[in-house]
């Protein structure tokens, strides 16, 4: 049985990632009428057959990305090594 990695299963991990370093859970303030991003907040990018882990940089939406990809499946190896150090930096585990 061959396992496939959805984008479904990139948001829950990045999810999980903007929780255990504390960032935003939602991409951008609703509150007001202007727009305003949630700076830190992680996301999934996907464009051209490529993914990515995206940060948000500035109120504006502008982004930085931490980790490329060419398949959803390498992508899901580098997001789970990432959130396996922040708990063992955290946790010490």
């Amino acid at each position: 049985m061959t396992f496939r990695t959805s984008i479904k299963l990139l948001e829950e991990v990045c999810g999980r990632i903007n929780v255990a370093t504390g960032s935003p859970t939602e991409y951008s303030d609703r509150t007001s009428d202007k727009f305003k991003a949630n700076i830190g907040y992680h996301h999934v990018y996907a464009s051209n057959g490529g993914y990515c882990l995206h940060i948000t940089c500035n109120e504006g939406g502008g982004v930085h990305a931490k980790f490329h990809s060419n398949t959803k499946n390498k992508l899901i190896g580098k997001l789970n090594a990432f959130l396996d150090g922040l708990h063992q930096s955290r946790f010490g585990e």
